[in-house]
């Protein structure tokens, strides 16, 4: 099922999770640290993952602009899953 806050169906239910789908294998490793600690930074992502900074915001830009995720707050803001695939 696909979870905005609580399960969501039908159609609106088959776009998210088609956004989902789309993801890179990399985005949903993005994903996973994000949900694990919404306030993790991007310097703690890179690290975990191996990459640069500059690749983690890439991959975080493509989950914001599918909707997947926003950011509350500046630099002590955290990360808001608006939808995930369970």
């Amino acid at each position: 099922p696909v979870t905005i806050g609580v399960p969501v169906g039908g159609q609106i239910g088959g776009l998210i999770s088609e956004k989902l789908r789309e993801l890179t294998p990399r985005q949903r490793e993005v994903l996973t640290l994000l949900k694990s600690n919404p306030r993790i930074s991007r310097k703690k992502i890179a690290a975990e993952l191996a990459i640069n900074e500059s690749a983690v915001q890439k991959h975080i830009n493509g989950l914001k602009q599918n909707g997947i995720i926003k950011r509350k707050g500046e630099t002590k803001g955290r990360w808001i899953i608006l939808s995930y695939y369970n």
